[in-house]
C-alpha cells in the first residue's frame, strides 16, 4: 500500500551513516593534524629544555649551562 507521508528508513539510514562516516574522517584528519602540530611544538622546544641556570656558591651570579649539543645564543636571564 502507498503512503505519500511514510518515510524511507532504509534510505534515512544510509544518509545517516554517511554523515557519521563524513563526520568520523574529519575527526580523524583533526586528530593527525593536531598530532602533527604538538609533535613539531616538542621538537621545537626540545633544545630549550635541555639551558639551565643556577646560582654560584656565593649567591651573587647566575651560571647558565647547556646540556645539548647544539649551541645557544642570545640567552637572556633575568634576575629578580
Amino acid at each position: 500500500m502507498f503512503c505519500p507521508d511514510s518515510v524511507d528508513w532504509g534510505n534515512l539510514a544510509a544518509w545517516v551513516a554517511g554523515l557519521l562516516t563524513a563526520a568520523t574522517l574529519a575527526f580523524g584528519v583533526y586528530q593527525w593534524w593536531k598530532f602533527r602540530s604538538d609533535a613539531a611544538e616538542d621538537e621545537r622546544i626540545a633544545q630549550a629544555r635541555r639551558v639551565y641556570t643556577w646560582l654560584d656558591s656565593n649567591h651573587n651570579r647566575l651560571v647558565v649551562g647547556n646540556s645539548s649539543s647544539e649551541p645557544v645564543y642570545a640567552v637572556v636571564v633575568h634576575y629578580v
